[in-house]
Protein backbone atom coordinates (compact mmCIF):
# COMPACT_ATOMS: atom_id res chain seq x y z
CA UNK A 1 0.00 0.00 0.00
CA UNK A 2 1.45 3.48 -0.55
CA UNK A 3 0.03 7.12 -0.46
CA UNK A 4 -0.38 9.27 -3.66
CA UNK A 5 -1.80 12.76 -3.55
CA UNK A 6 -4.86 11.92 -0.88
CA UNK A 7 -5.56 8.00 -1.94
CA UNK A 8 -3.75 4.91 -1.14
CA UNK A 9 -3.34 2.57 -3.19
CA UNK A 10 -5.02 -0.86 -2.04
CA UNK A 11 -4.20 -3.40 -5.14
CA UNK A 12 -4.58 -3.28 -8.23
CA UNK A 13 -8.39 -4.38 -9.63
CA UNK A 14 -6.99 -7.65 -11.67
CA UNK A 15 -5.47 -8.89 -8.35
CA UNK A 16 -9.34 -8.98 -7.16
CA UNK A 17 -11.09 -12.30 -7.65
CA UNK A 18 -15.04 -12.31 -8.12
CA UNK A 19 -16.51 -13.47 -4.70
CA UNK A 20 -13.53 -13.45 -2.14
CA UNK A 21 -13.30 -10.62 -0.04
CA UNK A 22 -9.96 -8.98 0.61
CA UNK A 23 -8.96 -7.08 3.37
CA UNK A 24 -5.96 -4.06 3.73
CA UNK A 25 -5.14 -1.81 6.97
CA UNK A 26 -4.47 1.81 5.75
CA UNK A 27 -2.99 3.76 8.84
CA UNK A 28 -5.06 1.63 11.40
CA UNK A 29 -8.37 1.85 9.06
CA UNK A 30 -9.90 -1.27 8.08
CA UNK A 31 -10.95 -2.13 4.36
CA UNK A 32 -12.60 -4.61 3.05
CA UNK A 33 -12.63 -5.02 -0.83
CA UNK A 34 -15.23 -7.41 -2.28
CA UNK A 35 -15.98 -7.73 -6.05
CA UNK A 36 -19.30 -8.66 -6.70
CA UNK A 37 -20.98 -8.85 -10.27
CA UNK A 38 -18.00 -7.34 -11.66
CA UNK A 39 -18.07 -4.29 -9.66
CA UNK A 40 -15.87 -3.32 -6.78
CA UNK A 41 -17.16 -2.67 -3.12
CA UNK A 42 -15.38 -1.39 -0.68
CA UNK A 43 -16.60 -1.17 3.20
CA UNK A 44 -15.25 -1.06 7.18
CA UNK A 45 -15.52 -4.99 7.95
CA UNK A 46 -16.41 -3.89 11.52
CA UNK A 47 -20.25 -4.89 13.10
CA UNK A 48 -22.07 -2.02 13.53
CA UNK A 49 -23.34 -4.18 16.70
CA UNK A 50 -20.50 -4.36 18.62
CA UNK A 51 -17.64 -3.84 16.89
CA UNK A 52 -16.78 -7.62 15.78
CA UNK A 53 -14.42 -7.79 12.72
CA UNK A 54 -16.49 -9.32 10.46
CA UNK A 55 -14.17 -9.97 7.47
CA UNK A 56 -14.22 -13.36 8.25
CA UNK A 57 -17.77 -13.95 8.49
CA UNK A 58 -20.00 -15.86 5.78
CA UNK A 59 -20.11 -14.29 2.41
CA UNK A 60 -22.87 -14.81 -0.02
CA UNK A 61 -21.95 -13.81 -3.26
CA UNK A 62 -25.52 -14.38 -4.99
CA UNK A 63 -26.96 -12.03 -1.99
CA UNK A 64 -24.19 -9.96 -1.49
CA UNK A 65 -24.34 -9.81 1.95
CA UNK A 66 -21.50 -10.46 4.59
CA UNK A 67 -22.74 -12.27 7.92
CA UNK A 68 -21.21 -11.42 11.44
CA UNK A 69 -19.34 -14.66 13.06
CA UNK A 70 -20.34 -13.65 16.42
CA UNK A 71 -23.82 -12.65 16.72
CA UNK A 72 -25.28 -13.32 12.95
CA UNK A 73 -26.07 -9.61 11.87
CA UNK A 74 -25.99 -9.65 7.80
CA UNK A 75 -25.01 -6.51 6.07
CA UNK A 76 -25.49 -5.53 2.31
CA UNK A 77 -22.08 -4.58 1.32
CA UNK A 78 -22.76 -2.58 -1.83
CA UNK A 79 -24.19 -0.05 0.61
CA UNK A 80 -23.87 -1.24 4.00
CA UNK A 81 -27.80 -1.29 4.85
CA UNK A 82 -28.04 -3.55 7.56
CA UNK A 83 -30.20 -6.76 6.51
CA UNK A 84 -30.52 -8.22 9.74
CA UNK A 85 -29.58 -7.44 13.16
CA UNK A 86 -28.37 -9.51 15.62
CA UNK A 87 -29.34 -13.10 16.57
CA UNK A 88 -31.98 -12.12 13.58
CA UNK A 89 -33.23 -8.96 15.28
CA UNK A 90 -34.92 -6.34 12.34
CA UNK A 91 -32.26 -4.87 10.59
CA UNK A 92 -33.35 -1.39 11.17
CA UNK A 93 -32.18 -2.03 15.09
CA UNK A 94 -28.31 -0.82 13.87
CA UNK A 95 -26.54 1.14 12.07
CA UNK A 96 -24.81 0.71 8.51
CA UNK A 97 -21.27 -0.54 7.78
CA UNK A 98 -18.87 2.47 6.60
CA UNK A 99 -18.95 2.52 2.78
CA UNK A 100 -15.29 3.93 1.52
CA UNK A 101 -15.09 5.86 -1.41
CA UNK A 102 -12.28 5.18 -3.95
CA UNK A 103 -11.29 5.74 -7.64
CA UNK A 104 -10.06 3.31 -10.18
CA UNK A 105 -6.90 4.83 -12.17
CA UNK A 106 -5.46 2.91 -14.44
CA UNK A 107 -6.44 -0.27 -13.28
CA UNK A 108 -5.36 0.71 -9.37
CA UNK A 109 -7.67 0.65 -6.70
CA UNK A 110 -6.89 4.24 -4.99
CA UNK A 111 -9.15 4.84 -1.41
CA UNK A 112 -9.47 8.42 -0.95
CA UNK A 113 -8.34 9.81 1.93
CA UNK A 114 -11.42 12.42 2.64
CA UNK A 115 -14.44 10.12 3.59
CA UNK A 116 -17.90 11.22 4.81
CA UNK A 117 -17.53 10.24 8.46
CA UNK A 118 -13.86 11.64 8.12
CA UNK A 119 -10.25 11.78 6.88
CA UNK A 120 -8.16 8.35 7.27
CA UNK A 121 -4.57 9.83 8.04
CA UNK A 122 -1.70 10.48 6.22
CA UNK A 123 1.92 10.16 6.87
CA UNK A 124 3.82 13.38 6.50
Amino acid sequence: MSELEGRFFLCKVSDLVEGEPRKFVVHGSDVLLLKLDGKIHAVEPMCSHDGTDISRGKFSQHSGTLECPKHYAVFDVRSGTPLRGPFGADGDTQPPLRVYRFKIDSGRIMLEANQEWGVIPQYT
